[in-house]
Parts: C-alpha cells; structure tokens; sequence
C-alpha cells in the first residue's frame, strides 16, 4: 500500500533491487536458469511498462545446456474489469467513480492539498489525477524505482479485483524467486499526516490483499509461498495485511514484514497475481457509521473504498527445459546425429509433416530410416495413429530409372497462419550425402493446407544400379525458408522426415523385331523375282497394356453382438505388368454397421469412395475400415 505522505513516496523512490529467497539451489539437470528482470535491474532482459500499457510481449534471451543461444517469450497483460488501475487522467476519466469528470482541482474547504481534488463529494481524491511517468501510476520505474515494477490500483469497493498474467510460449519447469512487496494497511482510526480532509474519508482505512494463481494447459499448479512477512496472513493461494483498528502497518516498500515469496515445482504456462482491497475495511468502516456520516447520508453505506493503493512486483527467475526438437533417422552420413549438424528442427505446435511429431533427444541412426518412427518421444504435437510413429506424412516412394517428373503427396499441417516452405531431397547417386544441385526441391504449404503434391527432380538413368535398387529421401518443412536451404542443421519450426526410397530399372524399350527371308541362289530365271523375299514381324519387350485388379476383402472376427468392434481389410491387387490408372473402389457399408476410422495405404477415403489413384505393377495396397456394430 502507498499513502499520500510525502515522507512515504520518498523511501519508495530510493528503493533498491533486493535478491528474494531462492526456495531451489539451482535449476534441475537439464534445465537453464532463465531471468525475467524490469527495466533497471541492470541484467536480464530489463522489461519495460507503461502506464497505458495492458499488454506486452518479452523475448527473454538464455543460454542453452548446450551452450547454445536460446530465447522464450513471455506475455504480460493487465485485466482490470472494473478499472481501478490508476493511469493517466486522460485514460480513466469517466471511468473511476471518484473521477467522473475527470477534474483535478482542490477538494472542498481546501487551498493546498498533495493530491488535488475537483471539489466534488464524489471526487474525495481524485488521485489519478497524478498520471505523470514519474509519480504513482502503474509502471516500471515509477514511484518504487528502477527494478521493480509499480502496480497502483483505486478501488471503490472492496469486491474489485484487477490481475496481471504471465503467459510462457514455452513450459517453465518450475518458477522461483517472485516477491510482491508493501503488503500493508491501516486501521480505521488511522489519520495521515498531515491529517485527513474529512472528503478525504472512506480512505483512512485500508488493506493489501494479493492472489496468486499458477497453471499449465488451464490446469491448477500448486504455489510454494514461502517468506511471509510477519504481519501478513495466508489463506490458500490468498495474501493479506493484518488488519485491525487502530494498527497503521504502514511498512517501507523493502520491509520484509510486507513481503512475501512465491514459487512453483511444475511446470507451468501462465502466472497469475490477483490485487485487491480487503474486506476488513468495508466491514471496520461500516462498524463505525459516525466517521462516515457525510458519505452514507447520500451514497449509502461505505464498502471499503481505498485510496491509491499499489504493491511492489519484482522479477523472478524460472529453469527452462530445452525445447522438443525433432531429428531424422537417416545413416549418419546424410548426416542425422546432432553432433554432426545433423537436421533438427524446434517443435511447433502450428507447424509438422503428417498427422503428428514427437520429440527426439538426437538423431535416430538406422541403415533403413526408421529409427525415429520407433521412438516415442517425451512431447508429441498432434495425433499419431502409432504411438511414436510420426513419419507419416508420406507413403512408400517407389521411382523408376529414368522417370521425369515424378511427384508425391505429402500431408501437412500448417495453422501458423502464414505460408511455410518444404524442401525434400532424394540421394539419387548413392554417394551417402544429399546435392542441393540435383538432388533437391522444394515447393510452398499455404496456411491451412493438410497436404501438396510434389514434383521430385527427374530420375538418373541408371540410379537403380548406382544406388543399388535403395536409397533415403528427407523432407523438412519451416517457416523460414532459408533455414532449410540445406539438408543438414536447425531449423526454428516444423518437422524432419527421412524416408526409404526403391528404385528399380525401367522397362526395357518396346521394339518391333523383323525376320527376312530371300531367295539367293537359282540355275533358272525366276519370273517373278519380286516373291523371293519374304518378312515376319514380332513386338519386344512390350508392356501389356491390359491390367487385372483383384480385390479380396476380410474381418477379423465371424461372430459379432451389438456395439462390437469389427475390423475389415481390403487388399487391393493389380496381378498384371501394366499400370492401372485413376482407381476408385466402392464400399457399401451396410446400415447395421458404422464406419469408425477408414485408413488407405494410398490415395483417400470418403464417402464411401476409396479414391486410390494409379496402382503401380505387380502392387498390393489395402485400406483398413474400423466400424462397430449398431445396437
């Protein structure tokens, strides 16, 4: 609480950064120790605030555990729903109660007065008037000075709360060394001095009262509240100035007697201060109706209004785990270990290749990349249909010698609200490393796009032989596009695939072979020289350009009752050489059934209607339908 003596603002304004009581040693193992600071601490990231300001974002710089730099940001936001934060005058006329005219002139009877009133009964003290950036606003470097930040509130009930929140983009681990300082009051019989205007009452009594609240995902985390001054009081999560009649707690800002500490032990995503007036004051004020006669004959009975009040907030300090990222599984040649500037990108809630992506502590070497659809990861954004499996943004590439222009379907999720970019390259000379030159491409994912097509560099005539019929194709998405100009090191978002590719010779070239047969030796004269030649004619090495498809469809269970599960498996095969085009398969499902998950190896399904698409050769593919049995 800040009172309207001049001797008060004084300490106030000399008031230094004091360290608070750290309740942890240090940050666990595998966290950083991360500093949020206000403007003139003198280190960390020196925040700033306004006193017009309801809220702002800090990018608060650290280093890694690995030595590397690192940042969060972290939102700070001020909701006052009854406005009683004291500002400018300008913002809060016809606002404030006490202020709706937005006047500053003297109070009745008064010549001088420190804090000026509009000589209206209403207006007792008009102290908002005082809305300079030097005085008692809300603000850092305000009237508690540089370090701290200075959070002034006028109430005129005490059922007015206003809140100041904490919103992490990251989780924190846990939070520690937050101090909310001049928690303090006076009792009803208490006169400032110089002595009161009596306009100047329902003002002689008041107390601090403070909230704090912590929460990850919307879910409640328990405060540690520790260093609780002596004349303060807890009730749960609830801080309050020992009120009584007659007992001016009126503490210098850095008292410990008006200080507490606040921590948490899990993690959390936004913290929450609650600042309001005590109820001991309406309920003092309304036991003694005498002192307040002037006011309750025309406004009724008095509920605690209170003059300026405000508490000092410090900074804190909070360990932050390293980000989820996400690595490939390619052979460490391409490369894909962390140490070798292996791909990696920072996991993005907005941002990832298929239906989802899970964290990876490095890079999961496998001679056929797999490694990391094996691995389930401590975070996962989305929802994998295997758990750990989040290489699902593709199905199995199979490419020809040769082949010009292929393309491939590639799901995404993109909700960042911008377009990002995906890159893909195929190592088509086997040499264990990726060619930006000839080996890569690129297209753009728009925001909300779920998939795009696309088109790979053309095949090398010859690479089923170079690369021995196998080879490792990786696709990165980012938002920054530059970030992953090449196949190796991090990227700020998305995800990293790698994926196995076949390729095999093409077909050897359809010709037409003809066979000659002539007449070259006779003793006579042939009359007709002109059938002595004779010619037959065979097509080689031709595709059959005939397909046949063959469907064979099977449940996993014969005998079934209401509500049972039913999985049906659909195997679609073309039994020919020849490729099939733009093939569409029918599923009438019947009435007594309903249709649960529906998942296609290629191509999709919808309404019914597995749309497959081109079935390559001597190619099996399924879809997989869960339906459940209607009651």
């Amino acid at each position: 609480m800040i009172k309207k003596t001049t001797t008060h603002l004084s300490s106030v304004g000399i008031a230094l950064l004091l360290a608070a009581p750290s309740v942890y040693a240090a940050c666990p193992t595998g966290t950083s120790t991360v500093n949020f600071t206000w403007d003139g601490a003198g280190s960390g990231n020196n925040a700033t605030w306004g006193f017009t300001d309801t809220s702002k974002t800090y990018t608060v710089n650290y280093t890694d555990t690995s030595g590397s730099p690192a940042s969060v940001d972290i939102t700070m936001s001020l909701r006052d729903p009854d406005k009683i934060n004291v500002d400018s005058d300008v913002r809060d006329a016809g606002n404030h109660k006490y202020d709706p005219a937005g006047g500053c002139l003297p109070s009745t009877g008064e010549t001088t007065d420190q804090w000026a009133g509009n000589g209206s009964i209403i207006d007792p003290w008009d102290s908002d008037c005082n809305g300079l950036a030097s005085t008692l606003v809300t603000g850092t470097r305000m009237a508690y000075g540089p370090g701290f930040l200075t959070w002034v509130a006028l109430s005129s009930h005490h059922e007015q709360e206003m809140f100041l929140d904490f919103s992490f983009s990251r989780p924190a681990m846990m939070m520690d060394q937050f101090t909310i300082g001049d928690i303090d009051s006076a009792g009803l019989a208490y006169e400032s001095n110089p002595p009161m205007s009596i306009y100047e009452r329902p003002g002689n009594s008041y107390q601090d009262e403070v909230g704090l609240f912590a929460s990850m995902n919307g879910v409640d985390v328990p405060t540690i509240i520790s260093q609780v001054g002596s004349t303060l009081t807890v009730t749960g999560q609830t801080i309050r100035s020992f009120y009584d009649t007659n007992i001016i707690n009126n503490l210098a800002p850095t008292d410990p007697q008006g200080t507490v500490t606040v921590a948490t032990a899990s993690p959390i995503d936004k913290f929450s201060i609650m600042y309001s007036n005590g109820e001991e004051d309406a309920l003092d004020e309304q036991a003694n109706p005498n002192l307040y006669s002037w006011w309750s004959g025309t406004n009724g009975a008095t509920n605690g209004a209170s003059d300026n009040h405000a508490v000092r907030v410090s900074g804190f300090t909070f360990c932050m785990a390293e980000p989820p990222k996400d690595f490939g599984d390619a052979p460490a040649t391409y490369p894909t270990l962390q140490a070798d500037n292996g791909a990696n990108h920072l996991m993005s809630q907005s941002l990832y290749l298929g239906d989802c992506v899970d964290a990876d502590t490095n890079g999961q070497v496998t001679a056929t990349p797999s490694g990391d659809d094996n691995a389930t990861g401590s975070i996962t954004y989305g929802i994998c249909a295997t758990a750990g499996a989040d290489e699902d943004s593709i199905t199995p590439v199979s490419l020809s010698d040769g082949q010009t222009s292929p393309s491939v379907t590639v799901k995404t999720h993109n909700t960042t609200g911008a377009d990002a970019t995906l890159a893909c390259w195929i190592d088509y000379n086997g040499d264990k490393t990726f060619d930006n030159a000839t080996e890569r491409t690129s297209t753009t994912v728009a925001n909300n796009a779920t998939s795009v097509s696309l088109t790979l560099p053309n095949v090398p005539a010859t690479t089923s032989t170079t690369t021995g019929g196998s080879t490792v194709m990786r696709c990165r998405l980012a938002t920054n596009a530059g970030e992953i100009a090449n196949a190796t090191g991090n990227a700020g978002s998305g995800e990293i695939e790698d994926h196995p590719v076949t390729l095999t010779a093409a077909a050897p070239v359809c010709a037409t072979v003809t066979n000659t047969v002539n007449i070259t030796t006779l003793n006579e004269t042939d009359s007709n020289a002109a059938n002595n030649t004779a010619s037959a004619a065979i097509q080689a090495n031709c595709a059959e350009t005939k397909t046949d498809l063959k469907l064979v469809k099977v449940a996993n269970k014969t005998t079934v009752k209401r509500g049972d599960t039913v999985i049906y498996t659909i195997t679609l095969e073309n039994e020919s050489d020849a490729i099939a085009t733009n093939v569409k398969v029918a599923e009438d499902l019947p009435n007594s059934l309903t249709l649960v998950t529906a998942t296609p190896s290629q191509g999709t399904f919808a309404n019914g209607i597995w749309d497959v698409g081109n079935v390559a050769a001597r190619t099996t593919l399924t879809l997989t339908l869960e339906v459940t049995v209607n009651p």
